[in-house]
């Protein structure tokens, strides 16, 4: 009857948004009628589920054609939101309240994973090439490496690129066998919710003519050590570990190649995420809303809150004597010239308790 209130149905949805590079948690409010030909208007209000006062997000028509009204509240808190909608008639009459409530967490989904991921050698270098993520709020890919060519995972990998910027779908790195892995992030540092990987053999690498014998540091990883520990012949941050801490490890010895030349070389680190938290829900590193996998699952997360970096140093002298050694730079893997070359890792981590366990540690020189 045209003397009575029209009855509307409230839904709700929160939904991201991308305004100038920011993201947005967005109350997405939809309110439908059958009779939309008779309504005037559609007022809709707002508030906190914990909050006693509706606060007003507008007035709008109802579509004829659709009998839908659209409305949203940008850059909400997450939280639980009580709506309340309800119409005026062409006469003036106003109908009931519908109300609906929902928890807005737009921004805690993850980002797609990244599919198409393959690879190109070119040279000493490998191309990674892969399907650009479809999500609005996508912000950036991490690449990640292991040493293994069959089981490994993303937690225990080390870091290969850290950001590689939307609208990327391409990296460059070093040519080496084991696995590459690479993960989306939103703006909101949410991770996708599984790694995609792809395995390089060892047969795409050069062959040499001239192999020396790896510098090797495990079990006993008996260099110098700052900040450092050997706990059940893993090398670790030292015990008790907090965000942010970092540790130097340099290698016992160098590898001499006896005269100057231009060489390939490489650090080959087995490596492992150490929880000392034993696994506690408490001491979960970041926003628990945001982390991937299943509840069960989290307390062995996949994340790459750990990292440890190779370095290298040259000599054109004869190490043996008083030789000059060029500073430190970092490095996965490349070429150089030199007589002699001696090696560092330095550990970092950005959780409490977390730590890399490098389990097995080679540099190997080649030429």
């Amino acid at each position: 009857s045209y003397w009575e209130g029209i009855d509307v149905g409230v839904s709700l949805s929160a939904v991201k948004r991308v305004q100038g590079e920011n993201l947005f948690n967005t109350l997405l409010i939809s309110v439908t009628t059958d009779a939309p030909e008779q309504v005037d208007f559609v007022e809709v209000e707002y508030k906190k589920s914990t909050d006693t006062e509706y606060e007003v997000v507008g007035t709008g028509e109802m579509d004829e054609t659709t009998g839908e009204a659209i409305f949203e509240v940008l850059d909400v808190e997450r939280t639980t939101f009580d709506v309340r909608a309800r119409t005026t008639s062409a006469l003036g009459i106003k109908g009931d309240y519908a109300e609906a409530s929902l928890l807005a967490d737009a921004v805690g989904d993850a980002p797609a994973d990244v599919a198409g991921l393959d690879i190109e050698a070119a040279g000493s270098a490998l191309i990674l090439n892969w399907e650009p993520v479809p999500d609005l709020d996508l912000s950036y890919y991490e690449i990640r490496h292991s040493i293994e060519e069959s089981g490994a995972g993303w937690g225990p990998s080390l870091g290969s690129v850290k950001k590689v910027a939307r609208p990327g779908v391409s990296a460059t790195v070093p040519l080496r066998s084991g696995t590459y892995h690479i993960r989306a992030y939103d703006k909101g540092g949410v991770q996708s919710s599984a790694a995609t990987s792809v395995v390089v053999p060892s047969s795409y690498l050069p062959s040499y003519s001239t192999t020396l014998p790896p510098q090797s540091e495990d079990p006993s990883f008996g260099g110098t050590k700052t900040g450092l520990s050997v706990v059940s012949s893993q090398l670790r941050l030292t015990s008790p570990v907090s965000a942010g801490d970092t540790g130097t490890y340099d290698f016992s010895n160098y590898i001499d190649t006896s005269s100057v030349r231009r060489v390939w070389a490489r650090i080959e680190a087995a490596a492992l995420r150490l929880n000392d938290s034993a696994g506690l829900w408490d001491d979960l590193s970041g926003n628990i809303d945001s982390l991937p996998g299943l509840w069960d699952d989290l307390t062995e997360v996949q994340l790459s809150d750990h990292d440890v970096e190779f370095y290298i140093s040259t000599t054109d002298d004869d190490p043996s004597g008083s030789p000059s050694w060029s500073s430190y730079r970092k490095f996965r893997a490349g070429f150089f010239s030199g007589r002699a070359f001696r090696f560092r890792l330095v550990f970092s981590t950005e959780a409490d308790n977390i730590t890399t366990g490098v389990t097995s540690l080679d540099a190997i020189v080649e030429y």
